[in-house]
């Protein structure tokens, strides 16, 4: 018996969409709540695999069956780790398939642009940035990446609506304002300053995070506040330079403190 999608007989566009894949490549502390997360909101016609945990060739070799079977690959390794990720795969990707990658372009001597990204896949490609409570979210586009049959992902990531930023410059704002706001949460609970309020506050005035301030204040966060500062603030990385900034001067007023964590970021 033949289907019919809207109306209209196609069963090859019902098969095409049963075996639709997405893959998520890397399942550290990052990797792992997005699977799940893109479990939970992905519709019954996409499957979405975990890739990780191997190494070497083995490794090697996982990444290559996933991209010749997934529509949409996603990144979200240690970005040191997408460049060589996406050079080893891009002779098996699909002709249709595009990238999405979730890792933070903050270092000077890096380039996560969606240009690159698309440059080192062949495909179109887009970058996302998110916490592991996907409370927030935010993207942006690259050259003829197209959101159809994923509009999950860029309307429900997040509880608060995901936003699509112009550019790569204003996502890599947004992901350095992430962090701060995230610490500085973090270590309110942890009774490691008085309040995250001026932090919020001064961050919900900024044009790259249009966001209220109850809602910013109001985060779902793991109930292990200082087993989170040490699983986000990873030695070299922003968060370990607002924590340690805050930890010197607890009182330092969030716009200098932004500031100096940015300007750190381009040496």
């Amino acid at each position: 018996m033949k289907e019919r999608v809207e109306g209209k007989e196609n069963p090859r566009e019902i098969e095409r969409l049963e075996e639709a894949h997405i893959s998520v490549f890397g399942q550290g502390h990052f990797g792992r709540p997005l699977t799940e997360r893109l479990k939970q909101i992905s519709p019954p016609t996409l499957r979405v695999d975990a890739v990780g945990g191997a190494k070497g060739a083995e490794r090697d070799m996982l990444n290559i069956d996933a991209a010749r079977r997934s529509k949409l690959l996603i990144l979200a390794t240690r970005p040191d780790q997408v460049a060589p990720t996406l050079r080893g795969v891009r002779d098996y990707v699909q002709i249709e398939a595009q990238v999405l990658s979730f890792a933070a372009n903050t270092s000077s001597e890096r380039n996560l642009s969606t240009e690159m990204l698309a440059r080192a896949s062949g495909r179109p490609a887009a970058r996302g940035m998110a916490d592991t409570h996907f409370n927030i979210s935010a993207f942006v586009l690259g050259e003829k990446f197209s959101t159809r049959g994923y509009e999950f992902i860029f309307e429900k990531l997040s509880r608060l609506k995901p936003l699509v930023l112009k550019n790569d410059a204003a996502l890599d704002r947004y992901s350095i304002m992430l962090s701060h706001l995230l610490v500085a949460l973090l270590m309110e609970r942890a009774g490691e300053i008085r309040s995250a309020e001026p932090h919020a506050h001064f961050l919900s005035a900024q044009k790259e995070f249009p966001y209220d301030l109850k809602d910013l204040l109001s985060f779902s966060l793991s109930d292990d506040a200082e087993g989170s500062l040490k699983e986000v603030a990873t030695p070299g990385g922003i968060s370990e330079r607002f924590r340690n900034a805050l930890l010197k001067k607890p009182d330092m007023k969030p716009a200098d403190l932004l500031l100096m964590v940015a300007e750190s970021l381009k040496h």
